[in-house]
């Protein structure tokens, strides 16, 4: 069960009467970029052993701590601390027990102070052998100065601290078939309370000594703080808890209802999706203060590989972020008001701006920045493939040299660039809500915007003579709808994606553009390509692309046509006559089954809520929630102690957090969409779903609600002549009688 906050956290279980947990962060990259490693395992000894006859293990998440309690009054309660990064194991018994502590690694060096702490650490070599041969394969060299390097020297690990506590020795062992290295701390005799306190540092310093001594002193300098360091966390916590939540059946008994079979209690059912939902934001809010965006696959509370791996290894290391995976994560915390959890991945994004704009200068000669689709976090391809050779991972057509650097060597990938677009609207959107300015945000937005205007004019005036077609339009070829159609023409999704930046940068008030920047993006939307339309049995119905050469396997889960619902919205309830031509596509695709699985990043349930289609909407919702215990459960998928460490083998580690953020978004816009100026409220959540929420919307408001009965039995929108623009939908009507 995991435990955090401040950007450390922990995985803590009972095993054998023996406490263990793992130490995690997400900025502890060790060696390279491709390992985001743990900082060690915990085991605590207790003789007599307490839990012989009584057990209990608890997180309670409004106060963010572990609680393990046992026979004699014995409790032991694990935090950290928000502000500090420090693990406190803070323990109380009614009569005194003997405590042995033993930290072990297969990693990280470790030894005893010379005042009886145990210190360990890992530092990187100085220079970042991955960063080189990324740089030398991708033939960056030219803007080498522009690429950052986070990696060398990068010191990782802590000291603990114990009063009343003496070395006892190293040892070693093996545990899930991973062998390990011990060091040990006992008590010199049997204590009714005692504090073990781990300080640790993830830091570039330039010497280890130096390292050293700057862990040593944020230990002093906590030891004598914690009551007032306990009181600071919490208080962040409760405010984090009042920023937003979603109660589904809040009436009915939670103990009951966390006990109740879901396949038979309907009731408890969409109450325990209601609580998963908030689980899996707490795993978010463990992330505050991080430097580095939390992983699509497993973020940092993966642990333990049955193969014999170490307990860091993760499905789809490799692609380390890729960014497909890795908007899911983040998209719902706009909503529920999570700004500062979202800002590794905006400076991600932001800190690489100029990066971007020098490969494209350097590769492609055109003004603009483009990030790849597996990006590193050196701001260059993760996936790059062959230096020089062109392969297709679909095998739908044989590999060939590659005509132009600057791209993934795998075609797949070689023009995927629509989650460039996706994270540039979600900095927009971030703008739109009010909870960052335009101008911090456009650097990125402005200059994915012009790769696209400038590398495909160029393409363009390359291939006919002329930049444009005949109508003065862009031609968006050769480009890639999503992974699975490449050597495609204007895809749906990059169309919806550049009219969705162009037009949302110019319904901000011209005053907070610059004069430059209103004159650019109102002359680039005159010329951005019409939505691809066809007509299929009669119906209209979205291609993913106006025309395209190779198409990939349906298993691949992808649909690109529906981009245009989300994360863009270009077809949206503001135009019920558009929006018509979407559901066509849900409804009447005939290659649209193989996109309707719940697992990981499968993303139906967003669909059709944007569609209004709420008993299918609900269906996903329960069953991404629920995972795998819905009606719709995948055979020989395991289901986890903690309800949202959701596992899918061969898909995303465990824990999937794009399942989870898929699955926020979805339930999220069930309740509440944000397009336009309008609030569409309720669009399709179901009338037998009572429900408490409060979720935040664009231009700094709040929408905050009681759903009773099939009733809207109260409603509160912050600032008030907000609700002026709530538009209440599925056949609820305002009814504050009650």
């Amino acid at each position: 069960m995991p435990v955090g906050g401040g950007n450390t956290q922990l995985n803590a279980w009972c095993e054998n009467g023996e406490i263990l947990f793992y130490i995690g962060s997400t900025d502890a990259y060790m060696d390279h970029s491709q390992m985001l490693g743990k900082l060690g395992r915990i085991r605590m000894n207790f003789s007599p052993n307490p839990f012989e006859k009584e057990f209990k293990q608890e997180l309670r998440l409004k106060e963010s701590e572990m609680v393990f309690s046992g026979e004699n009054g014995f409790q032991l309660v694990l935090w950290t601390d928000v502000f500090h990064p420090v693990i406190h194991a803070e323990m109380k018994s009614k009569t005194p027990v003997n405590v042995t502590v033993n930290y072990e690694t297969w990693k990280l060096n470790q030894e005893y102070t010379n005042d009886g702490k145990i210190v360990f650490a890992h530092r990187n070599n100085a220079e970042d052998q991955g960063r080189e041969k990324a740089i030398a394969e991708q033939k960056a060299e030219p803007f080498r100065d522009k690429i950052p390097n986070p990696l060398a020297n990068l010191t990782s690990g802590g000291m603990i601290q114990a009063k009343g506590f003496i070395p006892a020795g190293e040892g070693n062992g093996t545990y899930m078939g991973t062998p390990f290295r011990s060091i040990q701390l006992k008590t010199e005799h049997p204590l009714k309370k005692a504090d073990m306190r781990i300080a640790l540092r993830i830091a570039q310093d330039d010497s280890q000594e130096i390292w050293n001594a700057e862990v040593e002193k944020l230990l002093a300098e906590t030891e004598k703080t914690a009551k007032k360091d306990r009181e600071e966390s919490r208080k962040w916590w409760n405010e984090f808890w009042n920023r937003s939540h979603i109660f589904i059946n809040p009436s009915i008994n939670p103990a009951e209802a966390a006990r109740a079979n879901v396949k038979t209690d309907s009731a408890a059912a969409a109450w325990q999706a209601g609580r998963n939902y908030q689980l899996f934001r707490y795993l978010l809010g463990c992330t505050k203060g991080a430097k580095f965006p939390v992983l699509f696959n497993g973020g940092i509370f993966n642990v333990d590989n049955p193969n014999g791996q170490a307990p860091e290894v993760r499905n789809w290391q490799s692609t380390e972020f890729m960014a497909q995976n890795q908007r899911l994560v983040y998209w719902p915390l706009l909503k529920t008001g999570d700004n500062d959890i979202m800002q590794p991945v905006f400076n991600m994004y932001r800190n690489t701006a100029e990066l971007q704009k020098a490969r494209a200068k350097n590769y492609w000669n055109i003004e603009g920045g483009i990030y790849p689709e597996g990006l590193s976090i050196y701001g260059l391809h993760s996936v790059y493939a062959d230096p020089e050779i062109m392969v297709d991972c679909f095998g739908r057509c044989p590999a060939r040299e590659r005509t132009e650097y600057g791209h993934s060597g795998l075609i797949h990938l070689e023009y995927h660039y629509t989650s460039s677009l996706d994270f540039a609207y979600m900095l927009l959107e971030a703008a739109r809500f009010g909870q960052e300015e335009l101008q911090k945000q456009m650097p990125v937005i402005e200059n994915v915007v012009k790769y696209f205007d400038n590398y495909y004019r160029k393409k363009k005036k390359e291939r006919t003579g002329t930049e444009l077609t005949e109508e003065g339009k862009l031609e968006l070829y050769p480009s890639s709808a999503l992974e699975l159609y490449a050597g495609a023409k204007n895809p749906t999704d990059v169309v919806a994606g550049l009219q969705a930046l162009v037009k949302g940068v110019l319904a901000f008030p011209k005053e907070k553009l610059t004069e430059e920047q209103f004159n650019y993006f109102s002359d680039v939307a005159q010329r951005l390509p019409e939505m691809p339309v066809t007509i299929k049995e009669g119906r209209k119905v979205l291609p993913p692309a106006e025309t395209w050469e190779l198409e990939g396997s349906q298993s691949n889960m992808e649909f690109p046509q529906l981009y245009t619902l989300f994360p863009f919205e270009t077809l949206s309830f503001e135009n019920p006559e558009t929006l018509e031509i979407a559901r066509n596509t849900w409804l009447y695709n005939a290659k649209g089954e193989a996109q309707k699985n719940y697992i990981c990043w499968f993303q139906g349930g967003i669909y059709t809520a944007h569609l209004g289609i709420t008993q299918e909407a609900a269906s996903y919702a329960l069953n991404k929630l629920l995972h795998p215990l819905g009606d719709r459960a995948l055979p020989n998928t395991p289901a986890r102690r903690f309800p949202a460490f959701w596992d899918n083998p061969s898909f995303c580690h465990c824990p999937d957090m794009d399942q989870g953020g898929a699955a926020m978004v979805g339930l999220q816009d069930m309740l509440i969409q944000t397009q336009g100026k309008h609030i569409y409220l309720l669009p399709a959540w179901p009338l037998n779903w009572d429900c408490d929420f409060k979720l935040h919307a664009p231009y700094n408001t709040t929408v905050s609600g009681t759903v009773k009965g099939g009733k809207l039995v109260q409603l509160s929108v912050t600032p008030e002549n907000r609700k002026k623009d709530v538009v209440i939908m599925n056949g609820y009507q305002e009814d504050t009688a009650e």
